[in-house]
């Protein structure tokens, strides 16, 4: 049975938690239906579909901003009544008061780390929906391209007259690796299979492929021909633009299959940053989510004073927003492009908030 300073707290915490989540979620939503209803050829119905599929995507920029302003306007609301002064006066003190904000939090923090790990991810695989609207993997569709979910490490897509499969491509080299191609005749029988260690793109859908095992006359009666070649020139019906479409379906895995596939591309020497830091993103918002809840909640030091109105409170929280919005979507960009560590793109932003809550703790450890 909790408390009835507990059930205070708790009560106005979430109540702006909501409020604040609730408020936010309308706004980014009135601006994505008026940009789609602004394109051309839109259709109302495609655009609200593709509204509920990015509502997973607003949350995460969300949460973290609701968890501060329900700090803030929570203690400041009972500040102003005078039950904040009283809750203490009764001998409850700040350190309960803090573990109060800090579990309340971490509900809003595990709510958001299921989101992003599993609702996020399932909501990006059925991006499909919107193709139409707004022509994303237009050209998959103009080339009867098909990409697939990754499983053992693999992506697999049909395209043309082959079947094909690789484990990563790196935007950087513009390379494939781990590369299969299966190939069939007019009669749809297995023709041929080429294996190579990795295929550089030469110009357009021209790729060469290097350390190749050519398979040929499969859908004979015979043995197959086995060749080994260290380099082989191959058409495909893919560019650069389409790989780098393809490989943007990784964000559909949720957070198992996603550490599953990094642990396949580990073992194959590859890089795997930009992996990592969608991986470490799904932990370190979470995070952030109980850092700025309990920097909020610092006012607890100060329950008397009444400096603190409404127009300064509205201040920090854009202040905070922004820093938070802007800062770690710039490490995270960094962190995807290999020159920072993954680790430091996705925990910096944290860390630094961490170091000044901790700053905030020493500075009034005597008081209760």
């Amino acid at each position: 049975m909790l408390s009835i300073y507990k059930q205070i707290i708790f009560k106005e915490w979430f109540r702006f938690f909501l409020g604040s989540v609730l408020v936010l979620l309308i706004i980014l939503s009135l601006g994505h239906v008026l940009n789609g209803i602004m394109r051309a050829n839109s259709d109302l119905k495609i655009v609200l579909t593709s509204l509920l599929i990015e509502i997973p995507n607003f949350s995460i920029k969300i949460f973290p901003v609701g968890a501060l302003v329900a700090s803030l306007f929570s203690i400041n609301k009972l500040r102003n009544t005078n039950e904040l002064t009283a809750i203490f006066a009764s001998g409850y003190s700040r350190r309960e008061f803090m573990l109060d904000i800090f579990l309340a939090s971490l509900v809003a923090s595990l709510t958001l780390f299921a989101i992003n790990s599993f609702v996020l991810p399932y909501a990006k695989s059925k991006k499909d929906l919107v193709i139409d609207a707004y022509g994303n993997f237009s050209s998959f569709q103009d080339k009867g391209l098909k990409a697939n979910t990754i499983n053992s490490g693999k992506i697999w897509y049909k395209s043309g007259n082959y079947f094909f499969n690789y484990v990563s491509f790196e935007k950087k080299t513009n390379q494939l690796f781990g590369v299969e191609i299966f190939l069939y005749d007019e009669t749809h029988k297995l023709s041929e299979k080429i294996e190579a260690q990795y295929a550089e793109n030469i110009k357009g859908a021209l790729w060469n492929l290097k350390n190749v095992k050519r398979l040929t006359n499969l859908n004979f009666n015979s043995f197959p021909t086995e060749t080994k070649y260290p380099n082989y020139e191959i058409p495909l019906n893919e560019t650069l633009g389409d790989f780098k479409k393809i490989n943007s379906d990784i964000s559909t895995l949720d957070i198992l299959r996603l550490w599953e596939y990094i642990s396949i591309l580990n073992t194959s020497g590859l890089n795997t940053s930009e992996y990592l830091v969608i991986f470490y993103d799904k932990f370190s918002t979470s995070i952030v989510c109980i850092i700025l809840a309990m920097l909020a909640a610092t006012a607890i030091f100060t329950p008397n004073r009444r400096t603190s109105s409404f127009g300064r409170n509205v201040v920090l929280i854009f202040a905070f927003t922004l820093f938070y919005w802007f800062i770690y979507s710039y490490l995270l960009s960094l962190g995807q492009s290999s020159k920072i560590d993954p680790i430091l793109a996705t925990f910096g932003v944290p860390f630094i908030f961490f170091l000044i809550l901790i700053f905030y703790f020493f500075y009034h450890r005597k008081l209760r």
